[in-house]
């Protein structure tokens, strides 16, 4: 936290409030954001607490920073967010939808990389 404060990053409590307000990254970020905070709220009734509030603070640890400029780096990892989900899904086609908003997220990267669009 010490070298996020030397760049003007250190968590503060009203961060992951700035962080959707202030609109200074690619629509993405706010997708897989979006996308997690579904699936976090989603947690909440459905999964373990433990793995609950493990993925809510890997989901609000980069947004107390006020950007979302990791969000994309600390998702791809929020690994209790992934098996929570997992957990959570008891059916084939609640499977089957989370795989097509995976696949399409996939998309858009793959197009966004392509055409020359990279993450700052």
């Amino acid at each position: 936290m010490h070298i996020e404060n030397e760049f003007g990053r250190g968590i503060k409590p009203w961060g992951p409030f700035v962080a959707l307000v202030r609109f200074n990254v690619d629509p993405d970020y706010f997708l897989v954001t979006f996308s997690f905070v579904v699936v976090c709220v989603w947690m909440l009734r459905a999964a373990p607490l433990w793995l609950t509030v493990s993925s809510w603070f890997l989901l609000l640890l980069p947004m107390g920073t006020g950007t979302l400029k990791a969000m994309i780096r600390y998702q791809g990892a929020n690994v209790p967010a992934l098996v929570g989900a997992a957990l959570a899904m008891k059916s084939g086609s609640r499977f089957r939808f989370l795989l097509l908003a995976s696949l399409s997220l996939m998309a858009l990267e793959a197009f966004l990389f392509g055409s020359g669009i990279g993450h700052y």
